[in-house]
């Protein structure tokens, strides 16, 4: 079983995760962040680098969902991207991406 928690910056989705994970002996998996290679051109320019911080966060979290659903593990994420589907389209109509969709 993996519990995903989705929610905006600062609502407390990672102390959530951590909670219920140490509560039921779950691993952690929160968004990866430490390894991301448009962090910083993303907060310099977000209409440039929104797309491609987007889909780099996308394919992190799928190698995430990979590891857990391969070696059957439960586990407890947080971040936003359990609501990027929803979000990422109406709030970000200016990139490059969705004016080609």
């Amino acid at each position: 079983m993996f519990i995903g928690i989705a929610g905006i910056i600062g609502a407390g989705k990672s102390t959530l995760a951590q909670s219920l994970a140490d509560h039921l002996g779950y691993d952690t998996y929160n968004e990866p962040v430490d390894d991301n290679p448009y962090l910083d051109d993303f907060y310099a320019d977000m209409n440039r680098w929104g797309a491609m911080m987007q889909i780099h966060l996308l394919f992190r979290r799928f190698e995430q969902h990979q590891q857990i659903v391969w070696k059957k593990e439960k586990g407890c994420g947080a971040g936003p991207d359990y609501l990027r589907g929803y979000y990422f389209r109406p709030h970000a109509p200016r990139s490059r991406l969705h004016r080609q969709a």
